[in-house]
């Protein structure tokens, strides 16, 4: 991965972001409660602080972009999963 991959995946989310109407963003908040929720009953709780770190450093390790990556792409599918559903596709497919 490189900062190129980190760059293109935070671009991609803030156009996604953008695009997203009110219901679409509620719907796409629900989904990932949903999954934090699952993950914690699955494997223990999320340490937020890590969490808040990465997003508020400059300095970005590799463990760490690669984390900042992965999130970026789990917010489009599951914020484009949500545009589907608010859409009436009905073909969600959640990541």
């Amino acid at each position: 991965m490189s900062t190129q991959d980190l760059a293109t995946a935070l671009s991609t989310t803030n156009a996604i972001l953008k695009a997203a109407n009110r219901e679409e963003l509620e719907e796409a908040l629900r989904i990932a409660s949903l999954i934090i929720a699952e993950h914690d009953r699955l494997h223990g709780s999320i340490a937020l602080e890590r969490i808040y770190a990465a997003m508020h450093t400059d300095k970005v390790d590799e463990e760490t972009e690669r984390m900042l990556i992965t999130g970026f792409e789990y917010l489009a599918g599951i914020l484009g999963n949500a545009m589907q559903i608010q859409a009436g596709s009905g073909d969600e497919v959640v990541h």
